[in-house]
């Protein structure tokens, strides 16, 4: 009984069609395998009631005006200590394989705008490394570790991890 209960503390937010068989599959769509359809920005989480969220591929879909208060969000719905696992496009590793002709415009472009295949599949904002560290620290996370991939071909994301305080 407690091991169903610790499953539903992990968040696998905006899953799309990434579906993970424990803890909890969440999108603002009612796709298959979806187990909370909700946004992003304002979760159906108490305070510091989860323990991971797993954020593949979404960040990049809220505004420059949007994401700061998505991640302050966030950061309100994982408890003390808790791990917030991010991986987005790499906007400096685009670039660079761009300039390097691994990406042809069409696929840079879509890359940086998303697939477009649905009104939720459009990128909105881009992040850098250092960019990406900054807001984390803004939005009060601390033990961030970022792993960045600057000259592959085949992987133009980042993955970063962060931890909520524990005090």
């Amino acid at each position: 009984m407690g091991h169903d209960r610790d499953q539903k503390k992990r968040v696998n937010l905006g899953c799309g069609t990434q579906i993970y068989t424990s803890g909890i599959n969440a999108d603002i769509r009612p796709l298959q395998g979806v187990n909370l359809v909700c946004d992003a920005t304002h979760l159906p989480f108490k305070d510091n009631s989860l323990e991971l969220i797993l954020a593949s591929d979404i960040i990049e879909h809220f505004s420059r005006h949007e994401y700061l208060g998505v991640l302050n969000e966030w950061n309100r719905s994982l408890q003390p200590g808790g791990e917030l696992h991010i991986k987005t496009p790499n906007l400096q590793t685009l670039a660079f394989q761009y300039m390097q002709h691994f990406l042809n415009g069409e696929e840079l472009s879509r890359r940086i705008f998303g697939n477009q295949g649905n009104p939720y599949d459009f990128h909105k904002n881009l992040f850098t490394p250092l960019t990406l560290k900054r807001s984390l620290i803004k939005a009060g996370f601390i033990k961030i570790s970022i792993i960045e991939v600057l000259r592959s071909p085949d992987e133009t994301n980042m993955q970063a991890s962060a931890r909520t305080r524990t005090e």
